[in-house]
């Protein structure tokens, strides 16, 4: 039990500089204990997201002696420190060492959200077990508390909408009496159960109580009380005596002893200010008002004003005044009486008021005044026009015209050619000003006038009268009847033409050619031609536009016609052994823009091959559809370009291939034709025009000779982790034999195509599985064999050590092994090298010369080829199979990465802090990030690990959202770090608003590198990627004191704490339990960054709910972690 501490006069809790303080226990505040029992008091209980889960914590009681069992409900007290997000969600029940249950609190469907304490919401439903905590409100459960349950509190307080509503801490009545727990006994197991009834919220139960009420109060006595030592204060007994001589805050504990020794106490905590003295600058109106003082003049005004804690503070105004502008106008009249002098004000955009002045002077009417004007009106009389100023007054204009006629010319040019138009211009002299430009209409005769149109020129003129109408401002109008001439004998261009076409010559023949015209060609390919017979040869077959415009004195005609130039389509025979597969490839002499292709395709002999398959080549652009009648030898394919303006193809381009298996017998020829001519179609102006036809030459296949089968198996090698394991995919070769190769099925073993009786060298490569098998552990092993520690045993492992192809293996070969797991493909000369089985190496150090391929002098009949083992380059411990690989250990090295939001342009430092990096000789791997919203700067090795420099890492792909590391110790010394100390830092340009934090962003990826690291034993450990909890902002990041969650919570052993400091300063860590007593203190100076402090609890301490907080010079901040046993 804990006395009650309470306050007689008032405390004040701030202090001015200079001012003095007295607190006396028993006159100024004092301590009691209440009237209750003892109270015991239960762990924490997590409460994660889960329906119908519950969550028990049982107390088993042995310390209540005042009475045996329960005799009234008002006895006993039930407490509970809890935080939580949706109170109706909770089922709460309790059960007595007797097994009689009560409910405390029962899960009901209510819509509004009811907090309890302060909940953590930054989690959801995927969060992982134990959620994040919040903090906890106490409630109290009691037979005679006033609120009712917190149901009935809730709705009767609650104001519902969007506003959250928090349950204050208090007592409240259970769901059932507790008159059900009357008889139970006290000591015992006592059991709280907590069952979340529905998913997407969570909390924390910190600690609940079963307390025993109306003990005695006096059963436990203050036996005495003393000041704790503060050298900022004079103590004497119960007396403190205070000075508050500099700015700061004080904190003074006072502590009691009861009459069992028990020591509890209370802090009061002082804030000191000193008198503060400010400066200001500011701009006024004349005549404002500032601090009640009227500013009528620029200078200098003092204020005597006081602080938060009530002390004198200096704050001094530095004035500029402004002063009203003043604005003269000038105005004019016509009305005696509206002259005069006239004043107005108005608030400027500096908020002073200004003033106008505006003269407004009298203008009397002025005299007539004489103006000139031209005219083409013979009968045109002078104007004398009344007008008004500017001020409105009237004023009289005399307009005196002078006679000029309008000055013009007509051109007009008759109706000579058979269509009757003619064409006439009107060409304007100069003449005056008339008011406006001339503006000129020509209609028809009478008696119906129809306007034609206007302007000055009129072409397409029938025969016939018209009238003609010029006016030129308001007083000039002239008109003019017009003829347009008769019929003449002209005739109209005849653009009418033929051509023949001979080997891609083209004829042209303008046809009837007509007197007086010109010819000129444009031959639809870029080219153009003169007179009225020409010849053109066009670069390529194919369907062209050729267009004749024709011109004489009537005017001009064009007109064009489709002109095609036929190509040819030509099968390329050959011949083959019999079983061989042999390929026909379809040839074209050169098409252009075609858009369609039709034909059927007839094996004359269509027992003696085998229709494979059609393989586009040229046609692969487009649309092929085809049909393969092997039986009847027949290929009806079709195909369609599907765009404008088509293919163009060259002489000798190959239209598609057709492969064939030879199954007839030796001498046997099948011919190629089509059964009927082949159709094209062409692209003019945008669309296909029709379908022409395609000359087709004939072409033979024939068998000849008698063929074998070369068959073997390739295997991985004896010092391979799995050896003699089939090896597939394998590419194995035959020369002799162009374009004849084959693929290693799943059990390792290929077989040639049928090939002739001749000499073959059967080679063999496999270059199209990466990385399989090459691994930092690899280039230890590699390393160990170097320095004579653990020297090959094996040729295979020379060869797989060679990766620059030297035929030597020394420490070249390391750092081309790490050039290539760090992105750099080209740095392996080959990527798997190939032995006979038969192979009997002269010096197994040196197993370089053995050859790589197998010779067989010639065949006489089917042949079994040796065994080939394959050796990976670069695959030193012999697992390019990764199902084969070894298992890791069940530790890992942890990488903890900061967390935080970021908007669009900011730069992110992501520093990966290792955790667990303890006698290490190498790790390796890659990040995958979001490439469109983080863009790579840089990296940075921050850890000092020998030879671990920015050349340990793989940015080649850093563009494309990928960065990869490695690192071994080349001296083959383990190598260890501080927990938390920081691995790299990596650096990127934030591309977009970054809301979710970066670990939604980046990730292990392992389909290159498998993250992993390797300990003094050369044994794998796995390797993690962790991210801290998401907080704040990137800029409060920056800018604020940082305190983050630490990492593991919940914990066992030791946990790490990460923070941030904004600038360097000392620092102070404190970590206390659920009662608040200090458990452990950590001081020290800290630079500007981030930092880890790593607490190790002592094993006295039990599980339970602690806090820590840092304390520094630029804040303090708060955070809580559980501790498990």
């Amino acid at each position: 039990r804990s006395p009650q501490f309470y306050t007689i006069t008032d405390i004040p809790p701030a202090l001015c500089l200079g001012d003095s303080l007295t607190i006396i226990y028993g006159e100024d505040f004092a301590a009691q204990y209440n009237d209750y029992g003892l109270e015991v008091r239960g762990d924490s209980l997590a409460l994660p997201d889960g329906v119908g889960i519950a969550y028990a914590s049982t107390i088993r009681a042995d310390a209540f002696a005042f009475n045996p069992v329960i005799q009234e409900p008002s006895e006993i007290e039930i407490c509970i420190n809890i935080e939580h997000s949706w109170m109706h969600d909770l089922d709460i029940t309790l059960t007595c060492p007797a097994g009689n249950t009560i409910i405390l609190q029962e899960q009901e469907f209510i819509t509004n959200e009811v907090h309890l304490g302060e909940p953590y919401e930054g989690d959801d439903f995927n969060t992982p077990f134990p959620p994040q905590p919040g903090a906890g409100y106490t409630y109290c459960w009691t037979a005679d508390a006033p609120n009712g349950t917190w149901t009935d509190f809730s709705l009767a307080n609650d104001p519902g909408g969007p506003v959250e509503y928090t349950l204050p801490p208090g007592a409240y009545r259970p769901f059932d009496p507790l008159d059900n727990l009357v008889g139970c006994p006290w000591n015992g197991e006592w059991t709280l159960k907590v069952e979340d009834q529905w998913a997407s919220d969570n909390g924390w139960v910190f600690f609940w109580s079963i307390g025993q009420r109306f003990a005695p109060a006096d059963s436990l006595v203050i036996v005495s009380g003393t000041w704790a030592y503060n050298p900022a204060a004079a103590i004497s007994g119960d007396t403190l005596q205070f000075i508050a001589s500099q700015a700061g805050e004080y904190p003074f504990t006072y502590a009691l002893t009861d009459t069992l020794g028990c020591v509890h106490d209370t802090t009061f905590v002082f804030d000191v200010f000193a008198p503060s003295y400010e400066e200001r600058d500011t701009v006024l109106c004349r005549g404002s008002l500032l601090g009640g003082t009227v500013a009528d003049t620029a200078g200098v005004y003092t204020f005597n004003l006081s602080n938060a804690a009530g002390c004198d503070s200096t704050v001094v105004y530095r004035v500029e005044i402004l002063r009203p502008d003043t604005t003269m106008l000038a105005e004019t009249t016509c009305a005696r009486d509206s002259a005069g002098l006239f004043e107005a004000y108005f608030t400027g955009s500096d908020g002073c008021d200004s003033l106008v002045l505006t003269t407004v002077a009298y203008e009397p009417p002025s005299d007539t005044t004489f103006v000139s004007a031209f005219t083409c009106n013979t009968g045109q009389e002078n104007e004398l026009l009344v007008l008004q100023t500017t001020a409105g007054c009237d004023s009289l204009v005399q307009v005196e015209y002078e006679y000029v006629p309008l000055n013009y010319t007509l051109a007009i040019i008759p109706d000579t050619c058979l269509q009757g138009l003619g064409r006439l211009e009107v060409i304007l002299a100069d003449n005056p000003d008339y008011g406006s430009a001339p503006e000129i209409r020509l209609t028809t005769g009478p008696p119906q006038p129809t306007l034609i149109d206007t302007g000055t020129v009129y072409a397409g003129l029938a025969g016939g009268a018209y009238l003609l109408e010029i006016t030129a401002g308001p007083n000039c109008r002239a008109e003019e009847e017009i003829t347009i001439g008769s019929i003449g004998e002209g005739a109209p261009p005849n653009a009418q033409f033929n051509f023949s076409v001979s080997i891609g010559d083209v004829g042209f023949s303008a046809s009837p050619p007509a007197s007086g015209e010109q010819y000129f060609w444009n031959f639809g390919d870029g080219a153009n031609g003169f007179g009225q017979q020409v010849n053109h040869q066009y670069p390529a077959n194919g369907l062209y536009e050729a267009c004749l415009t024709a011109v004489n004195e009537c005017g001009q005609e064009t007109n064009c016609q489709p002109v095609f130039v036929p190509f040819r389509v030509e099968p390329e025979g050959t011949e083959g052994f019999v079983g061989q597969r042999v390929v026909v490839p379809v040839r074209t002499n050169g098409v252009h823009q075609l858009g369609e292709l039709n034909a059927i395709i007839q094996f004359l002999n269509p027992d003696v091959i085998q229709i494979d398959d059609i393989e586009p080549a040229a046609l692969s652009a487009g649309s092929l559809q085809y049909d393969i009648l092997d039986a009847a030898g027949f290929i009806p394919f079709s195909w369609l370009a599907g765009t404008a303006p088509g293919l163009t193809l060259g002489p000798d381009d190959v239209l598609f291939y057709i492969h064939l298996t030879l199954t007839g017998q030796p001498g046997d020829i099948c011919g190629i034709v089509a059964t009927e001519p082949p159709t094209s179609g062409y692209y003019l102006n945008g669309m296909l025009d029709g379908l022409y036809p395609v000359d087709f030459t004939p072409a033979f296949v024939e068998v000849s000779g008698e063929a074998f089968t070369i068959a073997g198996e390739v295997q991985t090698a004896p010092y391979h982790v799995t050896p003699f394991a089939p090896l597939a995919n394998v590419e194995v070769s035959f020369s002799g034999l162009p374009n004849t190769s084959t693929l290693t099925g799943p059990d390792g073993a290929y077989a040639s195509p049928g090939v002739p009786m001749q000499p073959y060298l059967i080679g063999f490569s496999k270059n199209n599985d990466g990385l399989n098998g090459l691994s930092g552990l690899g280039m230890l092993r590699l390393l160990r064999h170097l320095a004579g520690l653990l020297p090959f045993s094996s040729p295979y492992e020379y060869l797989a050590s060679d990766v620059d192809c030297n035929e030597a293996v020394d420490i070249n070969d390391v750092a081309r092994l790490q050039e290539v797991l760090l992105g750099n493909r080209q740095a392996i000369c080959e990527s798997w090298r190939f032995v006979s089985s038969e192979y009997v190496f002269p010096d197994p150090m040196d197993p370089f010369q053995a050859p790589q391929t197998y010779y067989t002098d010639t065949l006489f009949g089917d042949l079994l080829a040796p065994v080939f083992y394959g050796v990976k380059t670069g695959d030193i411990l012999g697992e390019a199979d990764p199902s084969r690989r070894p298992g890791l250990r069940s530790d890992s090295l942890v990488l903890l990465a900061n967390n935080g939001v970021y908007s669009t342009g900011d730069t992110i430092t992501l520093t990966l802090a290792a955790y667990g990096f303890d006698s290490l000789m190498g790790f390796q791997f890659e990040l995958e990030f979001d490439a469109g919203a983080l863009a790579f700067a840089d990296a940075t090795a921050a850890a000092a690990l020998p030879s671990f420099s920015e050349a340990s890492f793989g940015t080649s792909q850093a563009a494309g959202g990928f960065f990869r590391t490695l690192w071994t110790s080349l001296a083959l010394m383990p190598a260890s770090l501080e927990e938390g100390e920081a691995l790299i830092q990596l650096r990127f340009v934030a591309q977009q608003p970054i809301a979710q934090g970066l670990a939604p962003l980046i990730r292990l990826y392992g389909a290159n590198l498998t993250p992993e690291a390797y300990d003094a034993a050369f044994e794998r450990i796995p390797l993690l990627l962790r991210f801290e909890a998401l907080t704040g902002t990137a800029e409060a990041r920056r800018e604020e004191m940082q305190l983050f969650q630490n990492q593991p919570n919940p914990y066992t052993g030791e946990t790490a704490i990460p923070f941030y400091l904004p600038q360097g300063t000392d620092a102070e860590l404190i970590v206390t339990g659920a009662l608040g007593q200090v458990v452990a203190r950590h001081r020290q100076h800290y630079a500007a960054g981030r930092h880890v402090y790593v607490f190790r609890p002592e094993a006295k301490l039990p599980a339970g709910i602690y806090t820590y907080m840092l304390r520094t010079e630029v804040g303090q901040a708060t955070r809580r972690m559980v501790l498990a046993k």
